[in-house]
């Protein structure tokens, strides 16, 4: 991006109401405005990766994919120009994770990690990946990697709790996610994953109650209506074995 494009009042304008749609989410007003953004720079990864998370979201998944490699054609030229540029190596091993492509995305978060050795984001999103992989210990450790520089990091909490949940550490699994909610009660993505590991537990109930208090902050929450289907399936399975 040229420096009169980041410079540039209006795009800066419709990518802070963006996020700010994002936060309350109200996904197609934060597209409509990364798309006014996109409009002015068409090349700014930062909203390319912004707008591709909203549309999965919505559950607009091809629509992301194709955000997805739009901002991994601006990765790579930045990292072309610059090879040790790390947060394009992040961003790329991001756009990577979420196309699937879980090796190329450790190869370049790896790289990443080796030009900045504490580069939170980086040491977060590459306990995705390894997540991703079903590499659960690696994961697991990763996470804690990231919580020895900052014990708040939501991402690697959120992370930690689902790698546990994998590994059937379930109680160590709730403790993590409830570290989130402490921080922010209404993280409607910490209180699915609550809810998901109280369904691990075998504490279904309570795990509706979760997935439906998720579904009242974010109606969106395509997350929490699957967990909410799997764990209703999963007592519809047990009657059926009574």
């Amino acid at each position: 991006m040229s420096s009169n494009k980041r410079n540039n009042p209006v795009l800066e304008a419709f990518k802070k109401d963006g996020i700010a749609f994002d936060k309350i989410y109200w996904y197609e007003k934060a597209i409509e405005c990364y798309n006014e953004a996109l409009a002015i720079d068409p090349k700014y990864t930062f909203i390319l990766a912004r707008k591709a998370d909203s549309l999965e979201n919505l559950g607009r998944y091809e629509e992301a994919a194709d955000c997805f490699r739009k901002a991994l054609e601006c990765y790579n030229a930045k990292i072309e120009t610059n090879p040790k540029n790390h947060t394009a190596l992040n961003g790329k091993s991001v756009a990577l994770d979420r196309l699937g492509r879980h090796e190329d995305a450790l190869e370049a978060i790896n790289k990443a990690i080796e030009q900045n050795p504490k580069y939170l984001v980086a040491i977060g999103n590459k306990s995705a990946t390894l997540y991703d992989l079903g590499m659960y210990e690696e994961a697991l450790e990763c996470c804690n990697q990231a919580l020895e520089i900052d014990p708040n990091y939501a991402l690697a909490l959120h992370n930690k709790n689902a790698a546990l949940c994998r590994l059937g550490r379930n109680i160590e699994a709730l403790d993590c996610i409830n570290k989130v909610l402490k921080m922010d009660s209404k993280d409607a993505d910490a209180i699915h994953d609550k809810g998901i590991t109280l369904h691990h537990l075998g504490k279904h109930e309570e795990a509706i109650e979760y997935c439906n208090k998720a579904l009242e902050i974010n109606p969106y929450d395509v997350y929490a209506i699957d967990a909410k289907d799997f764990v209703l399936d999963s007592l519809k399975d047990s009657s059926r074995i009574i």
